[in-house]
């Protein structure tokens, strides 16, 4: 996880490039903190990125998050079906109202734990 460039990107400019069909947001660190609500980034890829944000009510099917920092994001009532968190460090995220039927956690990390392949982590439950 070595991002390749700091970005000052704010939640208002990926949903905009997202919008006009940029998906890849990969090998990026956020300078700044994040906010995103209530729209569809469905299949965007934050893949090996450092990412410090709030996502209320967005979706995030397919979401690409793998091998990535994400320590310290909020989801909230997102639909994260079929995202992939796979090899991520997810230390401290909260995850309230979301939907993670199929999502992927496999070698995901938090707080020294990894997450067995096909399995969600303890805190998230059973919701598939």
């Amino acid at each position: 996880m070595s991002p390749q460039s700091i970005t000052e990107l704010t939640g208002d400019e990926i949903v905009a490039r997202y919008n006009s069909g940029q998906l890849d947001f990969c090998d990026l660190e956020f300078a700044k903190y994040i906010e995103i609500s209530n729209c569809n980034l469905d299949d965007i890829s934050f893949r090996n990125s450092f990412l410090d944000a709030t996502f209320n009510c967005v979706s995030l099917r397919n979401a690409n998050f793998s091998q990535s920092c994400i320590k310290t994001c909020r989801f909230i009532n997102c639909d994260l079906r079929f995202a992939n968190f796979k090899q991520s460090a997810i230390d401290a995220i909260e995850m309230n109202g979301c939907d993670v039927s199929f999502a992927c956690f496999d070698d995901a990390g938090y707080h020294s734990f990894k997450v067995p392949q096909n399995e969600k982590p303890p805190w998230l439950g059973s919701r598939d």
